[in-house]
């Protein structure tokens, strides 16, 4: 009976044994099984692709894909190597991505950087590769694309027709115009009288990828900085020391004929002759004055005096065109009593020899 006991426990023992073994060798089938699908589903998960898109590209901000991107943008004022640098350091602060959509087999994700987005990068169920778990498979680059046209600026200045400019080198031409014959604020007064006047145009200049400030120079190839504050006088030429004194000559005694003539003491021929030498014959200042000799016949001033004739200011815009700006004083006597005259001018100069020998007026207003 004892002997019969003990054989039944060791069959028991022996069952335990084997039933244990069986169960640990399912436990260990099913954990491998599972930690194999936790694997292939981790590995199925399209993040870790781009995961792996995104460190690369901010390894080297560069690549073939964004090189070609370039390429087909217009830069002409710029280098394919010159707008990659701007391009990694546009990036260079670290590319993550956003999720922006997806299909049954692909997903797509843009790629943004502290500007904003600048490409996108679609990925494909890699079905080729195979798998042990239905559906769960990994993901690889299908495509991607770069867009920099948010990197595009545009440059616009408004300068002298003289003047030149450009952009990293590449001078702008007529085609970059667009607003031709601006007259200069300072002279708005004088263009309807007179046709050798400086004018300005606008150029807009779009194709730069980044910022780019422009290079503008004045007709001698010296650089220039427009100062926005202050009037178009920024562009007129100061005169030299030998113009200056030729022009003020010119001046006293252009002013001492034509405040004598205007004044009606002397002959209107007389005066009007001695006073022609300085006109340019022809314009409506030159036509005006010629009218004036009737009526100066009947001038009641006596007593005229020319005290002093300053000259303010003189400045070249180019072209031996000068303007004049001076102030007469005079005394005169009428019957309506005495009068004591501080007068103002300004006055457009014409140098006829090139030498500043013979000089003439186009145009005079007083103010």
């Amino acid at each position: 009976m004892a002997a019969g006991r003990k054989k039944k426990r060791n069959g028991y023992a022996i069952f335990m044994c084997v039933y244990i073994v069986i169960v640990l060798v399912l436990v260990g089938v099913g954990l491998t099984w599972l930690w194999g699908y936790a694997v292939a589903y981790e590995d199925s998960q399209p993040t870790n692709t781009m995961d792996s898109v995104v460190a690369e590209l901010n390894k080297t901000f560069w690549n073939d894909d964004m090189a070609a991107t370039i390429a087909a943008m217009p830069h002409e004022a710029q280098t394919d190597e010159e707008c990659a640098e701007i391009i990694k350091s546009m990036i260079g602060s670290g590319v993550s991505y956003k999720r922006s959509g997806s299909t049954d087999t692909t997903v797509t994700y843009n790629l943004v950087c502290d500007t904003g987005v600048f490409g996108s990068v679609t990925l494909v169920e890699d079905t080729a590769s195979g798998t042990k778990y239905k559906g769960l498979y990994p993901w690889k680059l299908e495509s991607e694309s770069f867009d920099f046209t948010g990197l595009y600026s545009s440059v616009e200045v408004t300068i002298p027709k003289s003047y030149s400019v450009s952009v990293n080198g590449y001078t702008l031409g007529d085609k970059y115009i667009t607003e031709d014959n601006i007259h200069y604020d300072i002279l708005e007064d004088y263009y309807e009288d007179y046709s050798g006047l400086p004018v300005k145009a606008t150029y807009k200049f779009d194709d730069i990828i980044g910022i780019i400030e422009p290079v503008i120079t004045d007709p001698n190839g010296n650089e220039v900085t427009i100062d926005p504050d202050k009037d178009d006088s920024q562009f007129l030429v100061p005169c030299s020391d030998a113009e200056t004194t030729a022009l003020d000559g010119f001046v006293q005694r252009f002013a001492e004929r034509y405040e004598g003539y205007k004044s009606g003491t002397i002959d209107p021929t007389y005066g009007m002759n001695r006073l022609s030498g300085y006109l340019q014959s022809g314009t409506e200042l030159y036509n005006r004055l010629e009218l004036m000799k009737d009526g100066l016949d009947w001038s009641h001033v006596t007593n005229y005096v020319l005290h002093s004739v300053t000259l303010n200011s003189v400045i070249s815009f180019g072209g031996g065109n000068y303007l004049c700006d001076f102030t007469t004083h005079i005394t005169s006597d009428s019957p309506n009593g005495h009068h004591d005259d501080t007068l103002n001018y300004k006055i457009i100069v014409k140098d006829i020899s090139g030498n500043l020998s013979d000089m003439r007026v186009v145009s005079l207003d007083s103010y």
